[in-house]
């Protein structure tokens, strides 16, 4: 496959094609809260373009923007049938655009021209397909998965065939509990807001804007990390928003921030003023949030948990046995739900860990809920303790360094709600729990029992992942010593490692728009492996420590790819290695990758 002349072949393919049927008699899903971006889609049509077994449409109004504003239309994809597969998101602007604003906007990204569609058509690689057409940017932006460009315009072209009758959304769209919280806001912005934008689907979110001042205020799932800070803010102050621990930030190119949480994990907010002056905008902005903060406990909507799935009865799972030193209930008790416990051997890296994911609520995809426990699989000493804990120290409270009384030979948070332990010649990290109170009471639960753990394997292996340990071990210099091999959440894992360095391989969706994107960055190699054309990228990654780098391979496009890294990497001795490595693992991988029927789904092995 040739991705390069792959993209220039759609480009062909695009500017031939017909310019597309008129607006239909049928229209689309009702419009909630004024707005109609929906209307300018067809449900049928856009399954077949995208040969889905079925889309839903979702209206989704705004949210305001310093820059550019757009209503959108979520389109939910369907491919097999069951359950979704990914998300697309249609954007219409709100203000009139001309070919100057596109243009600027293209200069400041990687683009790849898509002629046939408008007046003007860009790929802004690897994340949307934008369009003037008319007076009205166009944008069609994935998750999870951005479709081929002739697929994209499949979508987009009767789009823009009916936005002659398109009927832009009113000024207002506005929700009661958004309207609760408005005053405030107005006091921020200095007058009446002219443009509202609010909705309430997975989280509330509110935004208001008067001339170039705009305001967000959403909900989020309580993550305390938001509460450590910013190492490039120019302002920076904890506060109490009436019992709610918060954080104000304002920062260099004029925003301003107050992030905050009401219940940890399972509510907070963000508040974000643009542009914002600390010296005028400070108090009002603080006060807009002590009000959003209040009012959310009644107003936020319920937090869904989405694709939940049982990680823990994935055929055949390789295993380290980290999840032995802690029992489901009582993780529950100091988390405060019902909890999943998922073994999690490695990945490889120049320390190895091992880890167990305690994963609230059931949904490993809801940001936020996930705890991770890792135990170093190597022969940890002082030093090395150390060291780790200084490349991963982060602002928070207490203070970085603070030692934990009680807890190993040396126990020291890492960030708000992380905690990293030596004892006895390992490594405990804790990660991503709600504080430290939860931190330590988990903490001491487990370190009496780490004495018990086995020692860790050297061999944790897959038989997919066997047949390339010649090969790893030709670009480690050496018969790799551990194995770490997986079928994980999002696919097939491979790993190998020595006492100096980690070889590790994963597979990917096969996005050829970001391919392109590595493509262009610096020092890049373009190369032909697996049989294809252009189809990889062997590159380095600046200024990384250890020296590290990598080989991107997509196999089959926008289905099948695979993402190699190697650490501590030398290019003169070891790049014919890496790419050998690649080369064989990417021609093998069609027969061995797992069927992973979506993005982020339940992978399994293949028979």
């Amino acid at each position: 496959m040739r991705l390069r002349s792959a993209v220039a072949g759609a480009a062909v393919l695009l500017a031939a094609a017909a310019c597309g049927s008129g607006a239909q008699d049928d229209t689309g899903p009702d419009a909630p809260a004024g707005t109609h971006v929906c209307e300018l889609l067809r449900a049928d049509e856009v399954r077949t373009a995208l040969g889905a077994a079925d889309v839903t449409l979702t209206e989704e109004p705004g949210p305001l923007e310093e820059d550019w504003s757009f209503d959108n239309c979520r389109i939910t994809v369907d491919e097999a049938g069951t359950d979704p597969t990914y998300e697309l998101l249609l954007r219409v602007s709100l203000d009139r655009a001309e070919l100057a604003d596109h243009e600027a906007m293209a200069a400041d990204w990687g683009t790849i021209e898509v002629p046939g569609l408008g007046t003007a058509a860009d790929l802004f690689t690897p994340t949307w397909l934008q369009v003037l057409a008319g007076d009205r940017l166009v944008r069609l932006s994935g998750r999870y998965h951005l479709p081929e460009i002739p697929v994209l315009s499949e979508v987009v072209r009767p789009v823009l065939s009916r936005l002659g009758g398109y009927r832009p959304a009113p000024a207002e769209v506005a929700l009661p509990a958004c309207d609760a919280v408005t005053p405030q806001a107005e006091t921020l912005l200095g007058g009446e807001a002219d443009r509202r934008r609010d909705r309430a689907d997975d989280r509330l979110l509110c935004s208001w804007s008067r001339g170039g001042d705009v305001i967000q205020a959403h909900t989020t799932l309580g993550d305390r990390s938001v509460l450590e800070g910013a190492a490039d803010a120019t302002e920076d102050e904890s506060l109490d928003l009436g019992g709610a621990p918060a954080r104000y930030l304002s920062h260099e190119d004029a925003f301003g921030t107050v992030q905050f949480v009401v219940d940890g994990w399972r509510l907070g907010g963000y508040v974000q003023h643009q542009p914002h002056d600390h010296g005028t905008d400070h108090d009002p902005l603080i006060a807009l949030a002590r009000a959003f903060a209040a009012e959310l406990p009644e107003a936020a909507p319920e937090p869904p948990v989405a694709y939940p799935v049982d990680r823990n009865r994935l055929p055949d799972r390789a295993t380290a046995g980290i999840c032995e030193l802690i029992g489901a209930d009582e993780a529950g008790e100091i988390l405060g739900g019902e909890v999943e416990l998922v073994e999690r051997p490695g990945p490889v890296d120049v320390q190895t860990f091992d880890g167990c994911d305690l994963v609230l609520g059931g949904g490993p995809s809801a940001a936020g809920s996930t705890v991770r426990i890792d135990v170093s699989a190597q022969p940890m000493t002082l030093a090395d303790h150390e060291l780790l804990y200084r490349q991963a120290v982060a602002p928070a409270g207490p203070p970085p360094g603070a030692e934990v009384p009680g807890l190993g030979e040396d126990a020291r948070f890492v960030s708000d709600g992380s905690l990293q332990v030596f004892e006895d010649g390992r490594v405990l990290r804790l990660r991503d729990l709600p504080g430290h109170d939860e931190a330590i009471a988990l903490a001491e639960l487990v370190l009496p029992r780490l004495p018990d753990l086995p020692e860790p394997p050297e061999v944790v292996a897959l038989p997919e992942c066997d047949a390339l340990t010649d090969s790893a071990a030709a670009v480690l210099g050496e018969r790799p010593e551990l194995r770490r091999d997986n079928v994980s959440f999002y696919g097939l894992v491979c790993g190998w490692a020595t006492e100096t360095g980690s070889l590790s391989a994963r597979t990917t969706s096969g996005e050829v728009a970001g391919l392109v994107w590595t493509m262009d960055a610096p020092g890049a190699e373009v190369l032909d492996l697996a049989g294809g054309t252009e189809n990889a990228v062997y590159f380095e990654v600046i200024g990384s420590t250890p020296p590290t780098a990598g080989v991107d391979v997509v196999v089959v496009p926008q289905e099948l790819g695979l993402a190699v890294e190697h650490r501590p990497h030398d290019p003169e001795r070891d790049r014919d290695a890496l790419v050998a490595f690649a080369d064989e693992l990417a021609t093998l991988l069609p027969e061995i990758a797992p069927d992973c029927p979506q993005p982020g789904s339940d992978c399994v092995r293949r028979p």
